[in-house]
């Protein structure tokens, strides 16, 4: 099942809801809808909920994509929220730290009120 992504905008975020497969390609083009909606909608707040998405994604494949997102221009994102089951997010938080150590504000969350609260937050 290949990845699909649907995109709301809310009062002050996006809300970007995956679904399908995820793989390395399919990352790379979700950081490139994520980035264009936020251009589009003038939010630099965005909420990616990959909760119902499976992934397909090495540790290599994780690095990756991290630096593959820290290099998008122009840098839109103020934050960005990532919510994933629990068994989706590796011990060390790996992905997480990939993107913040290449100045990146992203947090990783299981649960949505969290994500929002920390995504309105100064």
């Amino acid at each position: 099942m290949p990845c699909e992504t649907s995109i709301a905008k809310e009062d002050d975020c996006l809300r970007v809801l995956v679904t399908g497969m995820i793989d390395l390609e399919a990352g790379k083009q979700l950081a490139r809808t994520a980035h264009a909606a936020c251009i589009q909608h003038q939010c630099p707040r965005v909420l990616i909920d990959a909760r119902g998405a499976a992934q397909k994604l090495s540790i290599v494949d994780l690095a990756s994509l991290g630096e593959f997102c820290s290099l998008l221009e122009p840098r839109v994102f103020m934050k960005t929220a990532l919510v994933l089951l629990e068994s989706q997010i590796l011990p060390d938080r790996f992905f997480e730290k990939v993107v913040q150590n290449r100045g990146v504000n992203l947090q990783v969350f299981t649960d949505t009120g969290e994500a929002l609260t920390w995504l309105r937050s100064v």
